[in-house]
């Protein structure tokens, strides 16, 4: 099987995962479908480490896309908190609305670069995909802010993880040997 297929197939898995995971009721079946998440995106990017984008680079791309998902699965079922309606205090919907459009944008912007930079795969592209995760970091700071003083820590756990997200990813595109030799090798042919 060709390593493409592969891929396909082992992102058909994940995304069947991330479905589960975000839509789920139980606690249990969340910690399940979580466990089997990671034990999956291990052994993909264990299994192709060997590739130019592999090892940790490649569970970067797998994870970041999983977000998006996962970031348009939340506001599709959240879809009722964008109307003005549904909220008693008007001030409350501007935080949140503020909060959720930071940390969405954040994230788009993320998605953007990071695949302007896997595609073209230069070192100009890494500068403006490192820039935007040391931003992402201020603005999840700011909707951490505004979800723990206005609105009862709502988001603030999901804002938690792609805050460490964002921390850990942003000295690995700086130290990597991998993300050295896939953006700046790769640039000077």
């Amino acid at each position: 099987m060709s390593y493409y297929i592969k891929i396909i197939l082992a992102i058909c898995c994940i995304l069947s995962l991330t479905f589960v995971l975000a839509n789920a009721q139980s606690q249990t079946l969340q910690a399940t479908s979580s466990s089997l998440l990671l034990l999956l995106l291990w052994w993909i990017c264990a299994h192709y480490k060997t590739y130019d984008i592999g090892g940790c680079l490649l569970f970067y791309y797998i994870t970041l896309y999983n977000i998006v998902l996962i970031t348009v699965i939340n506001i599709v079922t959240d879809i009722t908190g964008f109307i003005p309606s549904s909220w008693e205090d008007s001030t409350l919907y501007i935080m949140w609305i503020l909060s959720v459009c930071l940390a969405t944008v954040a994230i788009i912007a993320e998605v953007l670069f990071a695949t302007q930079a896997l595609i073209i795969r230069s070192y100009k592209y890494l500068k403006r995909l490192r820039l935007v995760l040391a931003i992402n970091i201020a603005i999840i700071l700011l909707s951490i802010y505004i979800d723990s003083r206005y609105l009862d820590k709502y988001n603030v756990g999901m804002y938690s993880v792609r805050l460490i997200w964002s921390i850990i990813w942003l000295p690995y595109f700086y130290k990597s040997d991998r993300v050295h030799r896939v953006f700046l090798i790769q640039s000077k042919s």
